[in-house]
């Protein structure tokens, strides 16, 4: 793999610990931890969050990242808006010639288009670097389907993983990856899969894989109920069956996760 010159190199994993978000209190005294260097698969069947409870955990963070995304940019802008408050966002950027998109927010490059290589992610850093004079703390791939002819190709869905893991390490990275899990399963709807229905057994690279579940009814605050389960944690507590699972609030309006407790 090349990296950029821009790179500087990081011995090993970092143990600090990722920026605690107060929504995710039960997420956290169920075992998880994020830190700095992991690799942290978001998986789901289709419609479950998982761009949503990315988004909202890289813009919580608040940490310099490069996302790259194969939605729309409208879309990935029309849910910044909403955790904005619905307030106008600052963006610089527009279409690419190539007819991807780059567009600059606060700390973030969203990338909006297909085909993901790790050619790709050195441009970006690269750019990344040239407009915010520093260097990218966190990368998201939403999702790992839209690598590089990875749509259907197990051997290129792990090969990237590899990839991504070799990021992380060198970069001091901690990266997200989105994934799917089969909608053929046995799982009952609004329930978050077990580790064997994640497709094509592409976790081998990473540290923590958190698996959602949504109800899709919306009650009167327009918000929905997510179940999150943490099915592996390489240094820690995780339930494969996804039995054990906390609840969020999905908040639709404003594009925010909340404590299953609380609506502020």
């Amino acid at each position: 793999m090349r990296f950029t010159s821009t790179c500087e190199l990081a011995a090993h994993k970092s143990n600090q610990e990722m920026p605690e978000i107060p929504a995710y209190r039960d997420l956290y005294n169920l075992g998880c931890t994020f830190k700095q260097g992991d690799v942290i698969m978001i998986v789901g069947r289709p419609g479950t969050q998982k761009s949503g409870f990315t988004l909202h955990t890289v813009l919580s963070w608040d940490l310099p990242t490069l996302y790259l995304s194969a939605d729309s940019a409208d879309t990935t802008l029309d849910r910044v808006e909403r955790f904005a408050g619905n307030n106008e966002i600052a963006l610089e950027g527009g279409e690419t010639e190539q007819g991807a998109s780059i567009y600059f927010y606060s700390s973030v490059l969203f990338y909006h288009g297909d085909g993901f290589t790790p050619e790709l992610i050195n441009d970006l850093t690269a750019k990344y670097k040239e407009h915010f004079h520093t260097l990218p703390k966190v990368l998201v791939i939403d999702n790992l389907m839209d690598a590089k002819g990875a749509t259907t190709d197990q051997v290129t869905q792990q090969e990237f993983m590899r990839t991504i893991r070799t990021f992380s390490q060198n970069y001091a990275w901690t990266s997200i990856v989105c994934h799917h899990c089969t909608d053929k399963g046995t799982t009952a709807d609004g329930f978050p899969s077990p580790l064997y229905e994640i497709k094509n057994d592409v976790i081998h690279n990473t540290d923590i894989v958190l698996s959602l579940g949504i109800e899709n009814t919306h009650d009167q605050n327009n918000t929905s109920d997510v179940r999150i389960a943490i099915i592996r944690q390489r240094t820690g507590q995780c339930d494969p069956t996804a039995k054990t699972f906390i609840n969020l609030k999905c908040d639709h309006s404003r594009g925010r996760f909340l404590s299953s407790n609380i609506l502020d």
